[in-house]
């Protein structure tokens, strides 16, 4: 009988773990990601290997054909949320090249899920001519920049290499200078480590990267980067690291500066005719209907979504899409918040502009939709394109359940009643006062509540000019306070009409406003505060770039800017804090 229990005991654990076996490692997969897509002869690169759910054991042995196995790491992850069981394993392998060329990372057999292949190009190692002397050291730089002759407003990448055959500590690096011209700088994703050779000699390389937005045409100078690094000698210090933490660790303090880089910032080209200037690497305009395809009936609501994906741009310079008159009268059209997203990658800025719109036809018939275009220009072929959506004509069918007859309300004809007759002789009806009508106490209540609301109506207003006038006060005196403060040249500026100086002072207060991370040109301002003020700026932008700065009336702008001021009151500060530059080195 024991025995008998028993067995059913471990016949339902069986169960039960072959259930959450069957429950868990129902969907397998596994995904691919590579450090870098482009690399030299002599140079590694990480590739990393995730798997979700119980896959087989991985064969490695296709990488030999191109790359060689410089390294191979294993780690594993289980864990158990809503009673769903996940299990997640992760290879992480260092290779190296073989050769030159289009070199294709193979799929990866996982028992029987496999993983999907990948491309990486292979260039020739740099020669050594075209190195320069401090390449022989055991520390150097490495800058770059693309493109060298970059238009205005559009995206500049500036690669920053360290080389080092030896251990470092200590290390520091001032931050980019432009000596000249005027550009804003931001930081594209984390910093990637890999290994290479120049001149037969083994490095460790750190490279990080910028994008650059230049703000006007002209010359554009950068100044050298200054290294700043201890060199410690691996045979004479402890390579242990435990022992490190006993060992005081000194070396040789070094100093080497990175070279400079000169660009030539283009102006808008004669042949760029649109609105708004768009220099990118690429831009899609896309649309989707809530239902698909869309169907259109009066009264019922559709949702249409139209999405602008740019390639080289930050969301700040992105355009509104539909105006406020695009739709047709009958078409009643209810425009969600707009949805700005922005990625800096370590391949330069992705942004996209989504713009949803809840439609309700109210009367049937047959409409038509403009076309949607956003003129660019392509930064790869230097020449000018057009996104679009086609014009589209539309057909409201009438509401499909008719409105139900109302019952027609009759009274029935009020008639003198005849009077009793007593002892054959008529006898007066007695005078009766005549009720008061149903209404006349509903209607008694709604007058006092409509006293009650007009009171507490003309509180609230008091309330809000005292707030209002107490928040004119506070701003006034944020920009009275610092005569400095570019919002003071601002205000001159858009009183002036003045939209050159407007531009220059919004900037300059953008730089004082977010320190940290400042934005790359005006629609980035208009993003971060928002409607009014994105869609005074977005005005601005397009008069500045086409050339009619004589038709800007600033008031607006100024109000907008006002507006925003008065929601950030309790925030202000007198001096923006300044975020110090994060390491280069994780030692």
């Amino acid at each position: 009988m024991r025995k008998k229990i028993m067995f059913k005991k471990a016949l339902g654990l069986w169960v039960i773990l072959f259930l959450y076996s069957a429950y868990g490692f129902a969907n397998e997969s596994v995904t691919v990601e590579i450090s870098r897509h482009n690399v030299q002869m002599n140079e590694s690169f990480q590739i990393t290997f995730t798997a979700v759910g119980a896959v087989g054991t991985p064969d490695f042995k296709p990488l030999s054909q191109d790359f060689e196995i410089l390294s191979q790491a294993q780690s594993n992850q289980v864990s158990i949320i809503n009673r769903q069981y996940t299990s997640q394993m992760v290879w992480r392998l260092e290779l190296m090249p073989k050769h030159t060329g289009t070199l294709t990372v193979p799929a990866i057999n996982f028992g029987n899920t496999s993983s999907t292949a990948a491309q990486i190009a292979v260039t020739a190692e740099v020669p050594a001519s075209s190195t320069t002397t401090e390449k022989a050291k055991d520390l150097f730089l490495e800058v770059d920049a693309e493109p060298k002759n970059p238009y205005v407003q559009s995206q500049v990448i500036y690669t920053l290499r360290l080389f080092h055959a030896v251990d470092i500590a200590n290390a520091s690096l001032t931050d980019l200078n432009l000596a000249q011209g005027d550009a804003i700088v931001q930081r594209l994703g984390e910093d990637i480590n890999y290994k290479t050779q120049r001149d037969n000699k083994a490095y460790r390389v750190i490279e990080r990267k910028y994008a650059i937005f230049p703000q006007k045409s002209g010359a554009l100078h950068i100044d050298p980067l200054i290294l700043q690094a201890q060199l410690l000698d691996n045979n004479r210090y402890p390579r242990s690291a435990f022992d490190s933490f006993f060992t005081q660790q000194t070396g040789t303090t070094k100093k080497i500066l990175s070279n400079p880089i000169d660009l030539t910032v283009q102006p808008i080209p004669s042949e760029f005719s649109g609105t708004q200037w768009l220099p990118a690497k690429q831009i899609v305009l896309q649309e989707e209907w809530s239902t698909n395809p869309p169907q259109f009936e009066v009264g019922k609501p559709i949702t249409r979504t139209i999405t602008l994906n740019a390639n080289g741009l930050t969301a700040g310079q992105l355009p509104i899409l539909v105006s406020n008159n695009y739709y047709p009268a009958d078409l009643k059209s209810y425009p969600d918040q707009t949805q700005p997203t922005e990625q800096m990658t370590s391949s330069g800025a992705i942004s996209a502009r989504q713009e949803k719109t809840a439609i309700i036809p109210t009367k049937a018939g047959q409409y038509v939709l403009p076309a949607i275009s956003v003129s660019w220009w392509n930064t790869n072929t230097n020449t000018m394109e057009v996104a679009t959506l086609p014009e589209q004509t539309i057909k409201v069918a009438p509401s499909a359940t008719a409105p139900e007859p109302q019952p027609v309300q009759t009274t029935a004809p009020v008639t003198a009643s005849t009077p009793p007759v007593v002892n054959n002789a008529t006898t007066p009806a007695p005078v009766v006062a005549a009720p008061a009508p149903a209404m006349t106490v509903e209607h008694s209540m709604f007058w006092q509540w409509v006293s009650a609301g007009l009171a507490v109506g003309w509180l609230l207003t008091i309330m809000a000019w005292i707030w209002v006038h107490y928040q004119a006060r506070q701003i006034k005196q944020l920009v009275k306070n610092n005569r400095q403060n570019p919002l003071q040249h601002l205000q001159q500026a858009c009183m002036a009409n003045d939209a050159i100086q407007a531009k220059s002072a919004l900037l300059e207060w953008a730089k004082m406003q977010w320190a940290s991370r400042p934005p790359v040109s005006l629609g980035d301002i208009g993003v971060r505060c928002g409607e009014p003020v994105l869609q005074e700026i977005q005005t601005l932008n397009r008069l500045l770039y086409s050339q009619q700065t004589q038709d800007w009336q600033g008031n607006t702008l100024w109000s907008a800017i006002q507006a925003y001021l008065a929601t950030q009151v309790q925030q202000r500060k007198s001096k923006a804090n300044v975020e110090p530059l994060e390491p280069l080195f994780k030692l």
